[in-house]
């Protein structure tokens, strides 16, 4: 419900900042910066756990929601876009770890498509809560009611990582960090366990791959503008 609304909300906002043509351009960025993000997070979970990596991912997207309700220039929505769409996929891809892990091999395909199964109704309902919120108090309204509704859907599902995390440290089986590194040496250690270069490069890739194509149409010369070099 919170993703077909925003969906929905999307084509306002831009309207209402008369960039309407970055729409493309936007939705391009945050699907490959969300995309790529899903390579850091499957480390930060191997490195750390589910909780760990399940709390970044409902920061993120709990921060981009409260950025895109509270915007108020073209510059802040794009920023909350690539907030939002790393959070989204990092919570979607956390989920279905956990489904994974917790479930038996032959139930695995049934486990996620329960998962899946609210969409059967929300696709039908979101409809009247995007309506309601243009009618009353204002289409940001629309960002602003999910910053509330999606931290409290979530929570108990932490709050629960969170029993199991302590419950696993006091009962002995999950072992203890120790490390005598240097912060310097940490700060490479974990840069390398991350790849940060090459997440890097990958993100720069794709970008320059894909955002010419959405730029060009906009420029006097098309392809044979300088900016394209």
């Amino acid at each position: 419900m919170q993703q077909s609304n925003l969906t929905a909300l999307k084509p306002y906002i831009n309207s209402n900042f008369q960039a309407h043509s970055l729409t493309p351009t936007v939705d391009i960025m945050s699907s490959i910066i969300g995309g790529v993000f899903k390579l850091t997070l499957a480390k930060i979970i191997d490195v750390f756990g589910h909780l760990q990596g399940y709390f970044l991912s409902l920061c993120l997207l709990t921060l981009g929601l409260v950025m895109m309700a509270g915007c108020n220039g073209v510059e802040t929505y794009p920023a909350a876009q690539e907030f939002y769409w790393v959070g989204y996929n990092g919570l979607d891809y956390t989920l279905t770890i956990f489904i994974a892990d917790t479930s038996a091999l032959k139930n695995r395909a049934l486990m996620l498509a329960y998962a899946s199964s609210p969409y059967i109704i929300t696709t039908w309902i979101t409809g009247y809560v995007t309506t309601a919120s243009f009618n009353v108090p204002g289409f940001l309204w629309g960002y602003g009611l999910f910053c509330i509704i999606t931290p409290a859907v979530t929570l108990p599902l932490f709050g629960l990582f969170m029993y199991y995390y302590y419950k696993a440290h006091r009962m002995g089986p999950v072992p203890k960090r120790e490390s005598n590194r240097t912060w310097w040496q940490s700060l490479y250690h974990y840069g390398r366990e991350f790849d940060i270069v090459g997440l890097l490069l990958i993100t720069a890739g794709i970008a320059l791959l894909l955002l010419p194509f959405n730029i060009y149409p906009y420029q006097k010369e098309r392809w044979k503008a300088p900016i394209f070099i």
